[in-house]
């Protein structure tokens, strides 16, 4: 299969990318045996040489399984330079590449690290030294910089924007992932005025989309007070996040309420504004995931400090109750 990428016929090559992409999706184990195999350089190559969308497309969904779940596939993609022409594929007017390109950009630059990509990339009684590990996520780091350099946050941005609902939903996920431990790109993010087209995804996406956009915003706030004055700035911002408080999953529902929970310690001014928030809150620390409880409960000590009309609403919704249950059943 991976022979096949080298076939003078284009047909066959994009023949072996739609197999190498079905092989890979969501498949630890593949992903790791065809990057083994020496498919990444190949699907480089088709990327950077192929002059139609189609080609383009394929080798970009590939790349983007093979780097799902596979730290050491992306370290390869990014050393076989992936990401220039990710960035360009951005700018096409095909709704199709716009996806595919974002999609692949999401997995390339995450420096993920979890337990089922240990287990996937490493052989039976082997494993990466620690020095390995943290060579490996530098370059991944490198790489989120470089995505900066090519303007690749503020094209992201722009198809959050204007682009259809499953573009915003990929370019979210990869805005997010572009922020993780990366500084200069959460500098970006605030200077290209990311905030309003992020809170407009979450307050009107599907459930993946809001996913990505909360996950994003959130990422961009950390040390980034600039960002957090945005969102407290944003003529809608706060009542949106309430919105995803009682309706959002349980992840989106620990992000709001952990933004707000930012938000309330970056601008103590905004305390006054967060009453309508306070039932919300409460909602998710009866109902919601034990990481959602906490976030609420930061937000509502931080809203709640020096605040006696907040105090008021909390008592009034049954809060003072809950967080006592709350502390009882952690106990």
């Amino acid at each position: 299969m991976v022979d096949m990428i080298d076939h003078s016929n284009p047909a066959i090559k994009k023949q072996a990318a739609q197999a190498i992409f079905e092989a890979c999706n969501d498949n630890p184990s593949n992903q790791q045996l065809v990057q083994q195999a020496g498919a990444m350089p190949k699907m480089v190559q088709m990327l950077q040489n192929s002059s139609g969308s189609e080609a383009k497309n394929r080798a970009a969904e590939a790349i983007a399984a093979m780097c799902s779940q596979n730290r050491d596939a992306r370290v390869e993609a990014l050393a076989n330079n992936a990401l220039e022409p990710l960035v360009k594929m951005l700018d096409a007017g095909n709704v199709q590449t716009q996806e595919n390109a974002a999609n692949a950009l999401a997995n390339v630059i995450i420096p993920r690290d979890d337990a089922r990509e240990k287990g996937a990339r490493a052989p039976p009684g082997t494993g990466d030294s620690k020095g390995k590990t943290e060579s490996k996520r530098d370059e991944i780091g490198d790489a989120q910089s470089a995505l900066n350099d090519l303007d690749g946050v503020a094209k992201l941005i722009k198809l959050v924007e204007h682009g259809v609902p499953r573009v915003k939903e990929a370019a979210a996920a990869a805005i997010a992932n572009a922020m993780v431990d990366n500084e200069e790109n959460r500098k970006k993010f605030q200077q290209a005025g990311g905030v309003g087209p992020l809170m407009g995804l979450l307050k009107s996406g599907n459930v993946y989309a809001q996913e990505n956009a909360a996950t994003a915003l959130w990422n961009a706030m950390v040390d980034n007070e600039a960002t957090q004055l945005d969102l407290i700035r944003h003529p809608h911002g706060i009542e949106i996040l309430v919105e995803v408080l009682f309706s959002g999953s349980d992840g989106i529902q620990e992000k709001a309420a952990g933004t707000i929970w930012k938000a309330c310690v970056a601008d103590p001014s905004i305390k006054d504004s967060l009453g309508i928030a306070i039932p919300g809150l409460v909602q998710v620390l009866k109902r919601g995931s034990p990481g959602a409880r906490i976030q609420a409960a930061g937000a509502i000590r931080s809203a709640c400090i020096n605040s006696f009309s907040n105090k008021q609403q909390l008592n009034r919704h049954g809060g003072i109750a809950t967080l006592v249950i709350n502390v009882i059943n952690k106990k």
